[in-house]
């Protein structure tokens, strides 16, 4: 599930995902991806950016989604810095960010890292 309030940014996103073979559904923002998580059980990982507009932001977005699928796995997109980040709540070292802009390699390596945490690349 791709939440990016940006529509070139997740139309990128979604475009990558589906090139590098995976289903992808899209949300411009927290409260839509709830929703589409709530209705689609086969969701197992959550690419957010870390700023989203309305209520929750990337790190409450993916607090709430572990409510509704637990072990879900998270990655967080950001144009701002780690400074920056850490103005909108911040990430510990367990999380994975990717930085914007990304290229698809970097992309994959970082759903890799995520859905296969003992893949060494």
């Amino acid at each position: 599930l791709v939440v990016e309030d940006d529509p070139d940014v997740r139309s990128l996103a979604v475009t990558l995902l589906g090139d590098l073979g995976y289903g992808v559904l899209e949300a411009g923002n927290g409260e839509t991806a709830l929703d589409l998580l709530k209705e689609n059980s086969r969701v197992n990982l959550l690419l957010t950016d870390m700023v989203l507009p309305g209520k929750l932001s990337g790190g409450t977005l993916a607090e709430e989604a572990q409510k509704i699928r637990p072990g879900i796995k998270v990655v967080y997109m950001s144009g701002f810095t780690e400074t920056g980040i850490s103005h909108h709540g911040g990430l510990d070292s367990a999380q994975i960010m990717l930085q914007k802009p990304f290229r698809r390699a970097e992309l994959a390596g970082k759903l890799r890292q995520a859905l296969d945490p003992d893949h060494a690349g």
